[in-house]
Formats: C-alpha cells, structure tokens, sequence
C-alpha cells in the first residue's frame, strides 16, 4: 500500500481562491484559517481552538528559535521547552 500525505493549498488570505475542487484543503498562513472546496465555491471550517492553537505553536516557535540564539545552556532551554510543551498540550 502506498502512503500518499495530505497536501494543502497554502497562501495569504487576500490570495485565497474563489472556489476549489470538492474536498480541496485550503490553509491560509497570516491568519491560521482553514477552507474546505466544495467544486464550486470554499467554505470555512470554524474551530476557534483550532486557531488558538496554532497561534500559540506558532509563539512557541518563535520564543524557542530567539531564545536559542541568545544562549548557549541546552538543561535551561530544555527545561523551557517542557513548560512551553505544557502550555501548548494543557498536560
């Protein structure tokens, strides 16, 4: 059998097409909102958690990649990234 992955259409909002095949996955990247082509036009799939989370992944990303640059200590960034895992997971 043959794995072939998911793949979305990705791009800015102001980008984003009329319309897509039915089923077509669409990913906005500037405000982290996902559509759903219906043949002839594209709804949006509404999960305000959804969004929340991929807000804080992407503060996360970000926090982890700057504070990496400004030291040298992996045990303390460790430990960082377990809170922000925390923070991110809800465990």
């Amino acid at each position: 059998m043959t794995i072939i992955p998911i793949r979305f259409k990705r791009g800015m909002k102001d980008n984003l097409p009329v319309s897509a095949d039915a089923g077509e996955p669409l990913f906005t990247e500037d405000t982290h909102e996902m559509f759903i082509g219906t043949g002839d036009g594209i709804v949006p799939v509404s999960d305000p958690a959804l969004k929340k989370r991929v807000e804080v992944l992407e503060q996360s990303r970000s926090t982890v990649a700057q504070y990496y640059t400004r030291t040298s200590r992996p045990v303390r960034g460790w430990m960082k990234i377990k809170r922000l895992q925390r923070l991110v997971l809800g465990s």
